[in-house]
């Protein structure tokens, strides 16, 4: 038997039509030390009913009620309940290869103290086909995943060590409706020297739902999310003295990345609403703006000021 506890947190709104299909893929596993902490954030389906007879059937699950916060608040009051070892996080409309998933858990019991993230093989599951996506078993420094295709945006593509969260309080951006699992995934990275790979095929990725937030329009909210998690990160980087060369330069892709939504997706009338509601309120919003000659003293993130220079030419230039 495997000694190592899992925690697996699932958030979920208004998944009545997936979520048990969700929950019992875990189960499956057969994997006794093991807590499935679902999170309902306001659902306003029969989402609440199921969950709770699921409850009522096994006592590895557990069930955490909130008013609607969005996805990050609901994975951050799971992991604040979370006591395994490792974490695995998980959409509600997704499911896992019970078989693989327990070959996955008896293999982190090598895995050395120093790596704090994971990784597997998963499945995109499209209306039309399904895309298989593969790994090696191998350790990679953190720096050549991030300079590479295998740098994976979604967080339940990694199973991460709890103790590096908790100790070093990392946290889904709270109020972001893009870009949080890239943010999340970075500060991890901020504080493991490599990332594990395992071959296993663990994951089904459900890019069937219509509701998906990766299928959001890129709107004004949508916008000023993604400049929202840069900002957070930034901030992260310079309360945890973590000024890692590797993740500050995803941070300033991402900046380059909202100043490129920004100026291609956002109407000019659009572009004049949203300076007026957003721009001294995001501004006050930010502490890493104000942080920035830290940075720049610390002759790591010049480019920083550069762009935030560009951000402000924006501003000024919609005005």
């Amino acid at each position: 038997m495997n000694n190592i506890k899992i925690s697996i947190i699932v958030a979920v709104y208004n998944g009545q039509e997936t979520i048990s299909q969700c929950i019992h893929s875990i189960l499956n596993s057969n994997l006794r030390n093991l807590e499935i902490i679902i999170v309902n954030d306001g659902s306003k389906d029969q989402t609440s009913v199921i969950i709770n007879s699921l409850s009522k059937e096994d006592n590895r699950i557990h069930i955490i009620e909130q008013s609607n916060q969005g996805v990050s608040a609901a994975r951050n009051n799971g992991l604040a309940k979370a006591t395994g070892e490792w974490v695995l996080f998980m959409d509600a409309d997704d499911w896992l290869h019970s078989q693989n998933f327990m070959e996955l858990v008896s293999a982190l019991k090598h895995v050395k103290n120093d790596i704090n993230i994971c990784t597997f093989g998963f499945t995109t599951i499209l209306k039309e086909k399904s895309i298989v996506h593969n790994e090696t078993n191998s350790q990679t420094d953190a720096k050549t995943i991030l300079n590479s295709a295998k740098f994976k945006l979604a967080s339940w593509n990694y199973i991460f060590r709890r103790a590096i969260l908790i100790k070093h309080q990392i946290l889904f951006p709270v109020g972001i409706i893009c870009s949080e699992d890239q943010n999340f995934n970075l500060k991890v990275l901020c504080y493991t020297s490599k990332v594990q790979a395992f071959a296993y095929q663990i994951y089904y990725y459900n890019c069937c739902n219509t509701t998906s937030a990766s299928k959001t329009k890129h709107n004004s909210n949508w916008i000023k999310s993604r400049l929202l998690s840069a900002n957070d990160l930034l901030e992260f980087c310079i309360a945890q003295n973590r000024r890692t060369e590797f993740v500050l330069n995803q941070v300033k892709r991402m900046y380059e990345a909202y100043i490129n939504d920004f100026s291609s997706n956002i109407s000019p009338k659009e572009k004049r609403l949203f300076y007026r509601q957003e721009y001294a309120k995001t501004i006050t919003m930010l502490p890493a703006f104000k942080n920035i000659k830290k940075l720049a003293l610390a002759n790591q993130c010049m480019w920083v000021v550069s762009i935030m220079f560009q951000i402000h030419k924006f501003w000024t230039a919609i005005k």
